[in-house]
Formats: C-alpha cells, sequence, structure tokens
C-alpha cells in the first residue's frame, strides 16, 4: 500500500493542523458554555424548603397525608445534572487538549517534510 495525497479514493488522507485547532478551539468554546451551565445558570435554579408551598415539603400537612418532598427531590435532580454537566465539561476540555495535540503533531510532521524536501533540492546542506 502507499500513500498517496492526492488520491480521493479512500487510501490517502489529508491532516490540516489549523483545521484541528479551530475544532479544539470550538470544542474549548462548548466546555465553556456547559461549565457555565452548570456552575452558574443551574446555580440559581435550586428551591427553598417551602417555595411549592406544603406540598413540596416532607412534612405531615394533615393526618394522613404527607407532602410529597417535591422541591428536595427537584434539588438533588438538578445537583445531578450539574455533577454531570460539570464532568461533561472536563470531558470536552481534554478532547479539545487532545486535538491541539494532534495540531501540535502534525504541525511538527509538515515542518520535517518540509526539511526533507529541501534538502532533496539541494536547499538545504
Amino acid at each position: 500500500m502507499s500513500f498517496d495525497p492526492n488520491d480521493i479514493s479512500g487510501r490517502g488522507y489529508r491532516v490540516y493542523p489549523e483545521a484541528l485547532r479551530k475544532a479544539a478551539d470550538d470544542v474549548a468554546g462548548a466546555a465553556d458554555l456547559v461549565t457555565a451551565f452548570a456552575l452558574t445558570d443551574l446555580a440559581g435554579t435550586l428551591l427553598g424548603e417551602f417555595d411549592l408551598g406544603l406540598p413540596g415539603t416532607l412534612t405531615t400537612i394533615m393526618p394522613n397525608v404527607h407532602g410529597a418532598g417535591t422541591a428536595e427531590q427537584y434539588n438533588r435532580a438538578i445537583e445531578t445534572i450539574r455533577g454531570v454537566s460539570a464532568k461533561n465539561a472536563e470531558t470536552l476540555q481534554q478532547l479539545a487538549q487532545a486535538l491541539q495535540t494532534a495540531a501540535s503533531y502534525y504541525e511538527q510532521q509538515d515542518a520535517a517534510e518540509y526539511e526533507r524536501l529541501k534538502k532533496l533540492e539541494g536547499g538545504l546542506p
């Protein structure tokens, strides 16, 4: 098998480091948005114990009638969403870093190939 960068039949491929860097920037931006969602946007949505009135509490409203604890359940759900979102933001940051690393690798490969070709032309000793 030979590598031909001009082959469009699927056997060869090209990597554009600048495209990888752009993708990394976009992914990092998405991570920032998810982080803001988890830490800021959802923080103000927690409910107080009596925000839904007595039915939202776990107290006894009248004999044999108990509140559903809706506010507490809601807050637990919000905290779960915040935790999952923060973890997802961290994963996105790791992906952005991996894309930056890949871009650097391919830039180094391009520079090495450029130098090799210049030597073949006799441009460098």
